[in-house]
């Protein structure tokens, strides 16, 4: 099962699906658990996240929000007004069958409640905006969560990523050293079995393409994508980490490469995912594809990363943990995500792909994180790339 399902399958104690605990529990590709647990129990007041028709009753109530106080009431009297509902509802249940709108809209209504009420007696700091006239309320760390949501159901764990960067942080922001004792942990480190000459990063930068940079080294980007276009026959795929970076690249690359693209909006992912992979010689053009995708042998012959996916620092949460300190973890969730990049394209021994970086940004990244990137990764980076620590 997904760590998704994992997360919400742990809620249903006591129903007749639930799981229960395991002698073991394995989770795989886990790099991520906190993320899951966080957009779990956020709580959130959008269209989707409550019955379409009470969202736009609300909403005028949620426009008058401008501080904490009036937050809170406002929470309270969505609160209330689901709980009043859920009662009709309940009792139209005992009379007759509630249709299949009402079911769904019933499991909205009670994930608010619940999300509502982990707010309401959480010993954590949350963090909350208002955008768009809809509403996100998240912690700003999952740990006090974890338990109840991950670690309960096992008697032993064995969790596994290639880009678990910093074992001892993730240790404590997953709540693992919460419920055991510092000599019940190990961790190992396995080496990559791929060829390091198989799997190249290739220095393309052109500098950073960062916010404040991004007109002026722009076009130095493009000229470096087609640069590589031109070598690169195959089927390429381009990391561009946003729609508008996505729009920018594709809108100012000449015609002769143009004709070779495949690009997609939010609404037709997969479809256009899928022409790409059934595709030869054409470029995936693609927006958070870094992760979850097997591109092997043929399908990808090359990557290129335009733009590093750092966090989003407007993002609450993301601004308040810098606030408190957090920078190296900032930097390595930008490191890990590049990783996941580079690793979509080379699945086996046999395999391989070449691995281009355009962002300048990259260069600073991996001296910022030097320490922190596997050896497997070090192995296949250019000397322009490499860091001595000594110097």
């Amino acid at each position: 099962m997904s760590l998704a399902y994992l997360i919400f399958e742990g809620t249903t104690e006591g129903s007749e699906t639930y799981l229960g605990t395991r002698p073991l529990l394995v989770l795989d590709e886990a790099h991520n658990l906190e993320e899951q647990c966080l957009n779990h129990v956020s709580l959130k007041f959008t269209p989707f996240s409550v019955p379409y028709e009470i969202y736009h009753e609300l909403l005028p109530n949620l426009k008058k929000v401008a501080n904490r106080i009036d937050l809170d009431v406002f929470l309270a009297d969505v609160a209330g007004y689901l709980k009043l509902i859920l009662g009709r509802l309940e009792t139209k249940g005992e009379q007759s069958a509630i249709s299949l709108i009402e079911a769904e809209n019933k499991q909205l209504m009670e994930r608010f409640i619940e999300n509502y009420n982990l707010f309401m007696f959480s010993n954590s700091e949350w963090v909350w905006e208002i955008r768009n006239d809809q509403l996100l309320l998240q912690p700003v760390f999952a740990r006090e969560f974890m338990k109840n949501l991950v670690w309960k159901r096992g008697e032993n764990y064995l969790i596994s990523s290639a880009t678990i960067l910093d074992p001892e942080e993730y240790l404590k922001l997953n709540g693992l050293t919460d419920v055991l004792k510092e000599d019940e942990i190990e961790i190992l480190e396995a080496p990559s079995t791929f060829p390091p000459e198989n799997r190249p990063i290739i220095d393309a930068t052109v500098g950073p393409l960062t916010m404040q940079q991004w007109d002026n080294n722009m076009p130095l980007a493009v000229a470096a994508v087609e640069e590589i276009l031109q070598k690169e026959e195959g089927n390429v795929a381009i990391h561009c980490h946003s729609y508008r970076h996505q729009r920018a690249l594709v809108a100012n690359l000449s015609l002769k490469f143009k004709r070779r693209l495949i690009v997609h909006t939010g609404e037709d992912r997969e479809e256009k995912l899928q022409e790409w992979m059934r595709s030869r010689g054409k470029v995936f053009v693609s927006v958070a594809f870094n992760e979850g995708q097997d591109w092997k042998y043929d399908i990808c012959s090359a990557q290129i990363l335009l733009k590093v996916p750092f966090a989003d620092i407007g993002d609450r949460r993301v601004k308040r943990r810098l606030e408190l300190g957090h920078r190296q973890w900032y930097l390595n969730q930008a490191m890990l995500e590049v990783i996941q990049a580079y690793g979509r394209a080379v699945r086996a021994e046999d395999d391989a792909a070449r691995f281009y970086v355009v962002d300048g940004s990259c260069t600073e990244l991996i001296r910022n994180t030097w320490r922190f990137i596997p050896d497997w990764v070090k192995a296949a980076l250019p000397s322009t790339f490499k860091h001595d620590p000594t110097n």
